[in-house]
């Protein structure tokens, strides 16, 4: 009897031992992928909102195992950034006109990649150096009665600067980066003198001139003005909420803010090229941008459907290469000859 037990005893602390040991080297095996995949990661700079990007990161990091540091900056201080940052880091995300600037401050890196050349090529670098990932068109933001009582009326670009009983709202273009681009971009389409010739009269009939992006789409909601001039993003949030407008795509075209995404290193690592890949697929991430009421278009998938009233979105043919002194003697002409009257 001693003998049986003492070959139990044997077999529990055999048995015991065994365990423990695959425990442990399984544990171990797990720990060795954890420093892996916290070895695994990429730098991004940013002047996007955190709140904006962290859900991206977080979205990236759940499908790759691959951890982003981000370091987040303003616009202001991207132009003077830290050679040290600059050097430290893989990629950076930030508008069309900040990607510009930095190429020709010799400052980013060619990319290319499958992902990269499916891009329209008025959303990307000629040369390669950036690509843009999401699109802000500039569109009419229609209070519903206005519509219901006019169902004729032509959403076009001419129609509303020169009808002076409409009721316009806008948002001022010293007020952000995005009107300021927006009065670039119209004089590059229409012309210095075709731009502030259409203003000059839109003036006459403009409601208010907003200090933020979203006072078009709300005056527009709160019936306080019939039609505003807003960017796709706010109007698509005033949409959301189920408020009283209607979203209208300018029949002659539109002009759009972009931002995209480049290297910062000659020599890409795998986790760098993996993350630009990544991100310039919208469907890794798209629903989660929406969740947290950020409405793009994505410069991968460009299907958006017709307005309200039928009409397709149609975008200018823009080059966009604006320099910072033409910026401010058009942002002081606006103020001089426009926005305060005095011609």
């Amino acid at each position: 009897m001693k003998r049986i037990f003492a070959i139990v005893l044997l077999l529990v602390i055999t048995l015991s031992a065994c365990f423990y040991i695959f425990y442990y080297a399984d544990e171990h095996k797990k720990k060795e992928q954890e420093v892996i995949a916290d070895a695994k990661k990429v730098v991004v700079i940013t002047d996007l909102p955190s709140d904006m990007f962290e859900p991206i990161k977080q979205s990236f990091y759940n499908s790759k195992k691959i951890n982003v540091e981000v370091n987040y900056i303003n616009t202001v201080d991207l132009k003077n950034i830290d050679p040290v940052i600059l050097k430290k880091s893989d990629i950076i995300i930030t508008s069309q006109e900040n990607l510009n600037k930095l190429k020709s401050m010799r400052k980013i890196y060619k990319f290319t990649s499958e992902k990269t050349d499916t891009v329209l090529n008025i959303f990307k670098d000629k040369d390669g150096f950036w690509t843009g990932i999401w699109i802000n068109p500039t569109i009419f933001i229609v209070n519903k009665k206005f519509a219901d009582n006019n169902p004729d009326f032509v959403y076009s670009w001419d129609e509303i600067f020169n009808h002076i009983n409409i009721r316009l709202s806008m948002t001022d273009f010293i007020a952000s980066d995005i009107t300021k681009d927006l009065l670039m971009s119209m004089t590059e389409h229409f012309g210095e003198d075709g731009i502030f010739d259409r203003l000059w009269i839109a003036n006459k009939h403009v409601i208010q001139y907003g200090k933020y992006l979203s006072t078009p789409s709300r005056m527009a909601a709160m019936d306080k003005c019939d039609i505003g001039i807003s960017d796709y993003n706010e109007a698509k949030r005033t949409e959301k909420e189920g408020l009283p407008v209607i979203i209208s795509y300018p029949i002659d075209g539109t002009a759009w803010y972009l931002y995209g995404i480049a290297s910062l290193q000659e020599n890409n690592s795998e986790e760098s090229v993996e993350f630009i890949n990544w991100i310039l697929d919208s469907s890794n991430y798209k629903k989660n941008m929406e969740d947290n009421k950020n409405y793009y278009l994505y410069s991968n998938d460009m299907k958006v459907n017709s307005d309200k009233f039928g009409k397709d979105l149609i975008f200018w043919d823009l080059e966009k290469n604006y320099s910072d002194e033409g910026k401010k003697t058009l942002l002081d002409l606006w103020v001089e000859k426009i926005r305060f009257g005095r011609n």
